[in-house]
């Protein structure tokens, strides 16, 4: 490997640039659930969608020694399904059991402070709604962030399941990919005429048909993506792509403030062209924003962020529902009263939840190496 690609393959053989747009994309997340308005809309309508294109780009890859990456279907189906289990679903009902002792201990007070109207249920409802695995249902309060880990097992295992038939011919698998595709965009046109909340199947299985279509454009556009991120970008070219990506999302924001915001999890797209138009503004704009940074020092720190993607999706809900019970108690701890409204605060506490985060998983991993899963999302 030449030096010019030090900075954009680590010895790991993990390409950077995708694990900065993995960390832009977990900031994102972090950054809608913490906001209320403009930043809500704004962030949710691309940031789920782009975890979804960036887990079909880099499903099942196989890193060679000297940094290639292939696609491997020659795994038998029981395998990959164990893979998949352990790496997913496995995290997911460790943690989801830690989210309902922590949700029944501390929200049968911290429900009355932050004048929430979810009602801490029966231990036994909170662990039926675990296993239903839909944050649609009435007993999923504990840690709605979870909803994306059992659906990204069913994206996986029906792409699985599609593109093995068609492995020993590139263009058959292509061609599998590309109904894929189609079948997840009549699915979510679909979704979108009935209206949200009709279909709540297990383990978001209603989401994670629509989800199948970025999904696969991802696995369509691995190589191209692939090989972008690996290359070097001279300085020209980043400017004029960081101008891009910032006039992307100021699209988005003109957008939801005209028609509101879309949500993919609960399958709220006002209208198919809408959804398909803001999700890939932002989507896209996240990656020429993770090629730009690629390679600085704030590139080496979101690329960290982006490989600690499973413990800040599980984790962070908790720092921001004491956060916002600390900045409520605070009027009456020493009188003084914090604005919690506008985009300067919600930025600086999506930092704050974030830094939490990783602190605390650092911790935990410290202790238990293998708590978040044998390898990050």
């Amino acid at each position: 490997m030449g030096d010019g690609n030090d900075n954009r393959i680590n010895q790991t053989n993990r390409i950077i640039a995708i694990d900065v747009a993995k960390g832009l994309s977990i900031c994102a997340i972090v950054l809608g659930h913490v906001s209320t308005g403009l930043l809500w809309d704004t962030t949710l309508i691309f940031a789920t969608a782009a975890f979804f294109l960036l887990s079909g780009l880099t499903f099942n890859l196989d890193r060679e020694e000297k940094g290639n990456f292939m696609w491997k279907m020659d795994t038998h189906f029981y395998d990959i399904f164990k893979k998949i289990f352990k790496r997913l679903i496995v995290p997911y009902l460790i943690w989801g059991v830690i989210s309902i002792i922590i949700y029944m201990v501390y929200l049968r007070w911290i429900a009355k402070i932050l004048t929430m109207d979810q009602i801490p249920k029966a231990i036994i409802d909170n662990l039926l709604g675990l296993v239903y695995g839909n944050s649609a249902w009435a007993h999923f309060e504990w840690n709605r962030p979870l909803w994306f880990l059992p659906c990204l097992f069913v994206v996986e295992i029906i792409a699985y399941s599609f593109l093995k038939i068609s492995e020993k011919n590139n263009i058959f698998q292509t061609i599998m990919a590309v109904l894929l595709m189609c079948g997840g965009l009549c699915w979510m046109y679909h979704v979108d005429k009935v209206g949200s909340g009709v279909y709540v199947w297990p383990f978001e299985t209603e989401t994670a048909l629509a989800m199948v279509f970025f999904f696969m454009l991802g696995f369509i556009l691995r190589k191209p993506i692939l090989g972008i991120s690996t290359r070097y970008i001279p300085l020209p070219v980043k400017v004029a792509m960081l101008s891009i990506g910032a006039i992307m999302i100021m699209a988005i924001m003109v957008m939801v403030t005209q028609r509101g915001g879309a949500d993919t999890r609960t399958d709220l797209y006002r209208g198919i062209g809408y959804y398909l138009l803001g999700a890939g503004l932002g989507i896209t704009a996240t990656f020429l924003f993770a090629l730009v940074i690629n390679g600085t020092y704030g590139g080496d720190k979101l690329s960290y962020i982006g490989k600690k993607t499973m413990g800040i999706l599980v984790l962070h809900k908790f720092p921001i529902m004491f956060g916002k019970v600390f900045l409520d108690a605070l009027p009456k701890l020493i009188g003084i009263t914090v604005n919690q409204e506008g985009v300067i605060f919600e930025l600086i506490f999506a930092t704050i939840i974030v830094l939490v985060t990783l602190l605390a998983e650092w911790v935990i991993t410290y202790f238990i190496p293998d708590a978040f899963g044998p390898r990050f999302i």
